[in-house]
């Protein structure tokens, strides 16, 4: 799974990280050729469930519309790099 194939519980760096690092391993098939694609879409979730949980964005219609152009723009800057 990581570098070497050792497990998160020899990293203490990352203990902080390991139910989240479990939900990963659970819920994707992690492959040498996919984990780009597995961590940027785990990672987008998660900091979608961080804005939802902020509030940053309402959950009217301005706050969705507001919440969509920033996903297409953090799209449209992806795809510039």
């Amino acid at each position: 799974m990581f570098v070497r194939k050792k497990e998160i519980i020899q990293y203490p760096e990352l203990q902080k990280h390991k139910l989240w690092y479990n939900e990963i391993k659970e819920n994707y098939q992690i492959e040498k050729q996919t984990i780009d694609d597995v961590l940027k879409t785990a990672l987008t979730q998660k900091y979608v469930e961080v804005l939802e949980d902020a509030g940053v964005f309402k959950m009217d219609e301005a706050g969705i519309d507001a919440f969509i152009s920033f996903v297409e723009q953090l799209k449209e800057d992806e795809k510039n790099d």
